[in-house]
């Protein structure tokens, strides 16, 4: 019997943050602006992204703007839930 622990429910290989790289949430004056936004030095290129994912705000922001629907982002991201769509958005238009 093979073991099954490890495998993942799609065939996205999975690429860890390197140890070193320091995450940090977008904030001002101490205080957390955006939940959910992350910015890491050599993850995405610096850009803002969704949490410790590696999908970058602009993506979700390209996405809305060719017209796809909060639910159509979902079936293809199905560990995204609704909340990070909406930081997302606030982030952009922040």
């Amino acid at each position: 019997m093979a073991n099954t622990a490890n495998k993942s429910s799609s065939n996205i290989p999975v690429q860890p943050i390197a140890p070193n790289a320091v995450p940090f949430t977008v904030s001002w004056r101490g205080k957390h602006i955006f939940p959910g936004i992350n910015k890491t030095k050599g993850v995405c290129g610096g850009s803002a992204r969704l949490g410790n994912t590696r999908i970058p705000v602009w993506l979700v922001i390209s996405l809305r703007n060719q017209g796809a629907s909060i639910e159509k982002i979902l079936k293809f991201y199905p560990h995204l839930f609704v909340s990070d769509i909406a930081s997302a958005e606030n982030y952009y238009l922040y």
